[in-house]
């Protein structure tokens, strides 16, 4: 995935160094037999790829614990009343998860969790458009702010728009694992003054094969919709 901020004026800025969201998985070679080495016969042609399952983590601002959202698809993965990003406010914030996948089924939404850090789970939000390096240092619930996270109960959250989300597991004050760090795609921008259109992020899609000589894809090209060179919507 790679993200890109278009402002007011409908004009793209710089694509985001690209960032694998899911783990593809080869089966029969995609678009070829085998060597036959060993058997004297070529393997048969390898399986299309099917769609991949992603998983879409919705937020909402509610003082009260809401329900579980109703909705979404695979290819329109925010229920109504829901947001991709963290929606400006200060009311409680809440999140919900639900995996979409290839064949049209869901696991459905979870149930809302409270996005602050709890006695086992410290949680960091970042606002820089390219994935930041995680949180530093081993003492949970520390202030990252120095180094471009912020927690959501910081006076400084709602400063700008959160477009990484970070969690660590913590167990008996210490930390459990490592950071896990996801992208989350802020709701367009509200309206600007005299009348013009606020600005937005937008991210587009690309299935790559890894290969070692070609580890990530080339990013979509500045000043572009990015949609060029296998990228999509």
């Amino acid at each position: 995935m790679s993200i890109c901020f278009l402002n007011g004026n409908g004009e793209y800025g710089v694509w985001s160094s690209p960032v694998r969201i899911t783990w593809g998985v080869v089966s029969g070679g995609g678009s070829g037999g085998g060597s036959g080495e060993g058997s004297g016969e070529g393997s048969g042609q390898g399986r299309d790829g099917e769609p991949g399952a992603f998983k879409s983590r919705v937020f909402k601002r509610q003082n009260t614990k809401p329900a579980r959202p109703v909705g979404g698809s695979y290819s329109d993965p925010v229920p109504p009343g829901w947001y991709d990003g963290i929606p400006q406010g200060l009311a409680i914030i809440w999140s919900s998860v639900c995996t979409f996948y290839g064949d049209g089924t869901s696991s459905g939404w979870s149930d809302p969790a409270q996005e602050s850090d709890t006695a086992n789970l410290d949680i960091e939000y970042s606002p820089r458009t390219d994935c930041p390096q995680e949180p530093m240092g081993d003492i949970p619930f520390s202030n990252h702010e120095a180094e471009g996270w912020y927690d959501p109960n910081s006076p400084n959250f709602n400063n700008y728009e959160m477009i990484w989300r970070a969690e660590r597991k913590v167990s008996n004050g210490v930390y459990d694992g490592l950071w896990v760090i996801s992208c989350i795609i802020g709701e367009g921008g509200e309206q600007g003054p005299t009348g013009k259109t606020g600005g937005h992020h937008e991210s587009r899609y690309k299935n790559h094969q890894i290969t070692p000589d070609n580890l990530v894809p080339i990013k979509p090209a500045t000043g572009t919709d990015g949609t060029q060179n296998g990228w999509s919507i």
